[in-house]
């Protein structure tokens, strides 16, 4: 995703600043719309089904708005304007892979041993609102650099 997005954002970006920050603007407020979405959730539905398997969850990470909003920022951030969108989308894919693929490992063993500790209603809901204000605060970075 992260090679698609240099190569298709690369050229625009360091073409045009103001679409860069529309990019961060849109950016920052698409996840603080998500934090207050998640800090108002109610009960998980217990129905819910998502993609099972490895190459369907990583089909349904396309669909992933979080994804695209990281490759977004990594594309602006990092994209230097000396070099040509393909190298650096080869070597962005390349170095996203090796620090996301150990990175995941330790989220889902976490995940997992706190799956334990959310028996209660008001306990998912004191982590929803915890990761909430989390993921706004989050946004702040980007308003820092803006």
């Amino acid at each position: 995703m992260l090679f698609a997005i240099t190569l298709a954002l690369g050229n625009l970006l360091l073409a045009h600043p103001l679409a860069l920050q529309i990019l961060k603007w849109g950016g920052a407020a698409m996840l603080c719309w998500m934090a207050w979405r998640i800090a108002a959730a109610g009960p998980a539905d217990e129905t819910t089904s998502a993609p099972a398997g490895f190459l369907r969850m990583a089909a349904f990470q396309w669909a992933n708005p979080k994804g695209w909003l990281i490759g977004v920022a990594a594309v602006a951030t990092f994209l230097d304007h000396r070099g040509g969108t393909l190298g650096q989308a080869v070597i962005f894919a390349i170095l996203f892979t090796l620090v996301a693929l150990p990175s995941c490992f330790p989220w889902l063993a976490f995940g997992a041993a706190l799956q334990r500790l959310l028996r209660t209603p008001r306990a998912r809901r004191i982590l929803n609102r915890a990761m909430a204000a989390l993921l706004a605060a989050s946004t702040i970075f980007a308003w820092a650099r803006v």
